[in-house]
């Protein structure tokens, strides 16, 4: 094994994502904020992932509730640390948001999108305070790698074990790291921002440095926790000045590591 390990986060710093999103109180669709940085508003919230494939959500009645469907959820992101059975019974409390909104994101996605897709995912925002309307917004995301992630991969793997911890799910972790020739063992999915903190707090007892690159709020125990953090820029989306502050290196593009690690400037304690 080798003494120095990355670890990346998917979407929005390996994979270019789109995201439509439905704000299900005022029935506004919001594309150009991360689902993350909306959960970071309020400690009540959690992004909960939908694990299942575009069939099975089409063939669902569309006016049936959500709340009532038998689909396998997963938490992605939430602030508070929170049980899957407090996250179920907060969805079933849910009388508002029907199949139909998950499916119209979905549409809306797929349909604005031309581009190739190799990345789909969809979920809900949820309010684990609210006593009925729980489900906030549904969700919608798409895209394909950065066309520059083969080649970072590719040089990086001389010197580095690469990693990825993803919110996302086992299914879309695992087809992100097959097509970028990252071995299954490697991937962490459905990691929380305390996962992640806890993923590179695990790694740091096995190499001398571990770096952590990522894009979001979600990132940010990471960040601390690593031995030297980067954060990517690459996707063009608000960032919270709080990330800015806290990480060592702003790229805008992810190539631009590969200049941080010739130079020696990539670990702190090497």
């Amino acid at each position: 094994m080798r003494i120095k390990a990355i670890v990346f986060d998917s979407a929005g710093t390996l994979v270019n994502v789109f995201r439509v999103i439905k704000d299900l109180d005022t029935e506004e669709y919001i594309y150009d904020t991360p689902s993350t940085y909306l959960v970071s508003e309020k400690n009540s919230r959690v992004l909960v992932a939908i694990n299942e494939d575009l069939k099975t959500v089409f063939l669902e009645e569309g006016n049936e509730l959500i709340s009532s469907s038998n689909f396998d959820f997963e938490i992605s992101c939430s602030v508070p640390s929170i049980d899957k059975k407090d996250v179920f019974k907060s969805i079933k409390r849910d009388k508002r948001a029907k199949i139909f909104e998950i499916k119209d994101v979905i549409e809306k996605n797929l349909s604005t999108t031309k581009s190739k897709k190799s990345y789909y995912g969809f979920g809900l925002i949820l309010d684990i305070l609210l006593k009925e309307k729980t489900i906030t917004h549904v969700l919608s995301t798409s895209g394909d790698h950065f066309d520059n992630v083969p080649t970072l991969l590719e040089k990086l793997k001389k010197d580095f074990d690469i990693y990825i911890a993803t919110g996302d799910t086992k299914k879309s972790a695992k087809k992100l790291a097959e097509t970028l020739g990252v071995e299954e063992e490697m991937i962490f999915p459905l990691a929380t921002p305390k996962i992640k903190e806890d993923i590179i707090n695990e790694l740091k007892e096995h190499y001398e440095s571990v770096t952590m690159v990522g894009d979001g709020i979600n990132d940010l125990l990471a960040f601390k926790a690593s031995d030297l953090s980067i954060l990517s820029t690459q996707q063009k989306q608000k960032i919270p000045e709080i990330l800015v502050e806290s990480v060592d290196y702003v790229v805008d593009d992810l190539l631009d590591i590969l200049k941080i690690s010739d130079f020696q400037l990539a670990f702190k304690n090497l």
